[in-house]
């Protein structure tokens, strides 16, 4: 009966922990999610110092127009020509997934060529920005394209 009633309260024990560790799940991937948000407003922004603050610095990049480390997303941001804007530009997030450490958003760009579709990954480590790959691709206008389902 002693060994019964200790496996009842280490089962109750056990359930009662892996409720809390699912129950705390939706809420860190509100913010892995929300940190992929901030991301993309404070490089909008230019905003370093934001950066700084929710990147890692050894900051693995697998995009090949990015140098890896926090380093090379500073250096990207230094070329861009013309000034920061002043008010926080729409970082055009249709939707994101997050799962464990990985963020994925889908993205609509407006850029020096038209709209563009793009999909980002962040892995996310300590509460910080720490990988990303990147794809995107022009949207051709809608009478070019084979179907009518588009992109977003």
């Amino acid at each position: 009966m002693k060994h019964l009633l200790s496996l009842i309260a280490l089962s109750a024990c056990l359930a009662g922990a892996s409720f809390h560790a699912q129950a705390a799940e939706p809420s860190r991937l509100e913010a892995n999610k929300q940190l992929v948000r901030d991301f993309f407003v404070a490089f909008g922004m230019r905003d370093k110092a934001k950066l700084a603050q929710i990147v890692r610095e050894d900051y693995i990049q697998h995009a090949p127009n990015f140098e890896t480390g926090i380093a090379g997303t500073f250096k990207f941001i230094d070329a861009l020509p013309g000034t920061a804007p002043t008010t926080p530009p729409d970082p055009g997030i249709i939707r994101m997934v997050a799962e464990g450490d990985m963020v994925v958003s889908h993205i609509r760009r407006q850029g020096p060529n038209g709209v563009n579709a793009a999909m980002d990954i962040f892995r996310i480590q300590d509460g910080k920005i720490a990988e990303h790959w990147g794809v995107q691709q022009a949207v051709p206008p809608e009478d070019k394209a084979l179907n009518k389902n588009g992109f977003f």
